[in-house]
């Protein structure tokens, strides 16, 4: 390997470092925006059924990631999530995908 390949290899590496550790802390910024930005559900008050339901599907979602239901009584759940959505740009109800029946 010449000098000048071995050189154009370090100067890759470096910016290939350059660019991870770039990420690296882009990513600790953002994941510390989200959590500045997060209400603590238990400090909501609950004033109406929307509230109520809310507050229900972010318990059935931490309960999802800590692995408390198998795979298709997750998908029952989204299924249901799906329901009372609503599409955020017209705010019109979002139509739950069919799921196909068991067998």
């Amino acid at each position: 390997m010449s000098t000048t390949q071995v050189a154009q290899q370090q100067m890759t590496q470096q910016v290939t470092q350059q660019v991870q550790n770039s990420v690296v802390t882009q990513e600790a910024a953002n994941t510390a925006a989200a959590q500045e930005n997060q209400v603590n559900v238990l400090d909501v008050e609950v004033k109406d059924e929307n509230t109520a339901l809310n507050i229900m599907v972010t318990f059935l979602n931490a309960a999802q990631r800590r692995g408390a239901y198998s795979m298709p009584e997750s998908a029952k759940l989204w299924e249901c999530i799906r329901v009372f959505q609503r599409d955020q740009a017209t705010g019109a109800a979002v139509t739950p995908t069919p799921t196909p029946p068991s067998q």
